[in-house]
């Protein structure tokens, strides 16, 4: 499957980027919305789309994660890696485009040191004209085990500055981009409440 496929596949429409942090676990009733999430998210619930970017030996300490990625049940995968062990009709390969950059247009998708920034990208050539940001939270633990620091929390400056820069990028192009966690270090969104998305 192409990622091109996509292209406005939900013109107007709101969508929640779910990442692995603790703060994922409010979204108590996943399947009214609309959502990307990223690695074994499918362990709390089975978003409408999976991204997963990290191979195999990323998860060699936890090897327990890259089961969730194998067996998950999500209708579509996005990846750059062709050969990810999930079923080849549920895959779509993204071409990577530039490292930190935010051009929303093309189909080669931009990106940084962390999934859920791509899952925001690709939501913007889905159409969306607003993306909530739900366990992306950079703090202690995941919301599945007492996992400890997370690995990227000493980069939490550049992160923010990232994620402002998308937020400019939205913002042009008329997309609201808010932060759901209450306890995410991302700063740079504005906070929302799930019930005020």
């Amino acid at each position: 499957m192409e990622y091109r496929e996509f292209k406005n596949k939900h013109e107007g429409q709101k969508i929640i980027v779910c990442g692995c942090g603790v703060s994922a676990t409010t979204l108590t009733n996943p399947k009214d919305y609309i959502t990307i999430g990223v690695n074994d998210i499918s362990r709390l619930f089975a978003p409408n789309y999976l991204v997963v970017l990290n191979d195999k030996t990323s998860f060699a300490q936890e090897p327990d994660r890259w089961k969730w990625i194998e067996e998950t049940t999500c209708p579509y995968t996005f990846t750059h890696m062709k050969g990810l062990a999930i079923k080849e009709e549920t895959k779509v390969m993204l071409q990577l485009g530039r490292y930190n950059g935010c051009d929303l247009e093309k189909e080669a998708v931009d990106y940084t040191s962390n999934s859920t920034y791509v899952a925001c990208v690709i939501a913007s050539y889905m159409g969306a004209s607003k993306i909530g940001l739900l366990g992306v939270d950079f703090t202690t633990n995941h919301f599945f085990a007492e996992t400890g620091e997370h690995p990227l929390s000493r980069r939490i400056n550049i992160i923010n500055s990232e994620y402002a820069a998308l937020k400019g990028a939205l913002d042009r192009k008329g997309i609201e981009f808010v932060n759901l966690s209450d306890v995410s270090k991302i700063t740079s969104l504005p906070k929302q409440s799930l019930s005020e998305f």
